[in-house]
């Protein structure tokens, strides 16, 4: 099989699962902030802080993997033009991982690590600690598409075309 078939197989698998996986850390973060705001019952404002920034890094990955997802499902194969291109899916990956690196390290670093729950009297240990998991997953989950999609431009710069062409 080809580069592209197998591109045109795992695109939607990869931003399927990143969708899924960022749907989950929505639901956390999202009730974290509301039992945040509630309650005023946070650990501290550093946590509250960045559990509002997951909050947003969630909601922005969920937001524009859909976007896509959708259009690479939807628009003929090399019709996408500028915005899903190579360049636009690299750049967006790039931002992405940066969110999601910055929020993983900051909510591991106000928890020291993790949470252990049995010894610990913070509010809400267990959703912290799923918190702190799913960062790190989406973190990871979006340096594997970065490395996909750096071997896709590479592969199309030293093919001679430009990285403003179609993804597959």
């Amino acid at each position: 099989m080809s580069l592209d078939t197998h591109v045109r197989r795992g695109h939607p698998i990869f931003f399927g699962l990143l969708t899924f996986f960022s749907i989950v850390q929505l639901c956390i973060s999202a009730w974290l902030t509301s039992m945040y705001n509630r309650h005023n019952n946070y650990p501290d404002t550093g946590v509250r802080d960045t559990t509002r920034y997951i909050l947003f890094a969630s909601t922005w990955t969920v937001l524009f993997a859909i976007v896509y997802l959708a259009g690479f499902l939807a628009v003929p194969l090399g019709a996408g033009g500028v915005f899903l291109s190579i360049a636009s899916h690299l750049g967006w990956v790039i931002l992405t991982f940066i969110f999601w690196l910055a929020g993983a390290a900051a909510i591991t670093s106000r928890l020291g690590g993790g949470l252990s729950c049995k010894f610990s009297d913070v509010p809400y240990c267990g959703q912290l600690n799923a918190e702190e998991a799913m960062a790190w997953i989406n973190t990871v989950w979006l340096f594997i598409i970065l490395l996909i999609i750096s071997g896709l431009a590479f592969r199309a710069r030293r093919g001679g075309t430009t990285m403003g062409g179609a993804i597959v």
